[in-house]
């Protein structure tokens, strides 16, 4: 009982960071980025000066899509809200 758990915990690990480790890699772009996601996305464009970052809005189609810029303009995070998910290979990056 106790292995097939320690099985299961371990695929589920594995899965897990088989599916995150792209993603993570793909963030790092320029500021100017986040410029080109709004346009190709035809939304609107907000920012917001943050302590250490600044919040990039990207409003579209009843939805929500913050990029989070570090001081040194570079994308470290990026969030999303609303009805579906965003154009992710877009967001995210080759």
């Amino acid at each position: 009982m106790m292995k097939s758990w320690i099985c299961s915990a371990l695929v589920t690990l594995l899965i897990y960071l088989a599916a995150v480790l792209p993603v993570w890699a793909a963030l790092g772009q320029s500021v100017a980025s986040v410029a080109r996601d709004r346009a190709a996305m035809e939304g609107q464009g907000q920012s917001e000066p943050g302590k250490g970052y600044s919040i990039e809005t990207i409003t579209v189609a009843g939805m929500t899509i913050k990029e989070y810029v570090s001081s040194d303009g570079v994308v470290f995070a990026i969030t999303w809200r609303g009805t579906g998910a965003p154009d992710l290979p877009l967001l995210f990056g080759s």
